[in-house]
């Protein structure tokens, strides 16, 4: 298989307001999430998609405070979710269902106010609870696995 990574050099794009890539799209394209996309500062929406993308989260996401839309999915990210993602305050949507992602959610993910929507079922190696902070949104919807992940005011509630 000849994998084309994403280039590092998309960090140049400093005014980049919007980046979407789906591998299933693009052919063989994939690898790890290039830790320069911290340096687009203008980023809105960042899509990720696709199973040849590998690596973790980098820390380097939480640098995009413009962030309203993040989607990370349908790959084998491993690893904890970044703490850093939470100070993305403006944020409205989080995916990163369909991965590998491992540990606990940090609970400065309850920083993030203005969620409507938090993807992240499909990841059998995250555990313990969501943060109580983000269940303020009024309009927030989480879906996860229940049986991993565990909520007590979310919208929908497991059954």
């Amino acid at each position: 298989m000849n994998m084309t990574d994403l280039p590092t050099e998309l960090g140049l794009l400093t005014n980049l307001e919007q980046f979407i890539v789906d591998a299933t799209s693009l052919g063989e394209t994939g690898g790890t999430i290039p830790t320069e996309l911290g340096n687009c500062q203008a980023m809105k929406t960042l899509r990720i998609a696709g199973k040849h993308f590998v690596g973790s989260l980098p820390t380097e996401l939480g640098r995009l405070t413009n962030m309203w839309e993040m989607e990370i999915s349908g790959g084998t990210i491993t690893g904890p979710v970044p703490s850093e993602i939470g100070l993305l305050t403006d944020m409205r949507s989080l995916s990163v269902m369909g991965n590998r992602l491992e540990g606990t959610l940090p609970s400065e993910l309850g920083n993030i106010h203005t969620l409507d929507f938090f993807y992240l079922f499909s990841n059998d190696y995250l555990t313990g609870s969501i943060p109580s902070g983000m269940c303020e949104s009024p309009s927030i919807r989480i879906d996860r696995d229940c049986s991993i992940v565990e909520c007590e005011s979310c919208y929908p509630p497991c059954k």
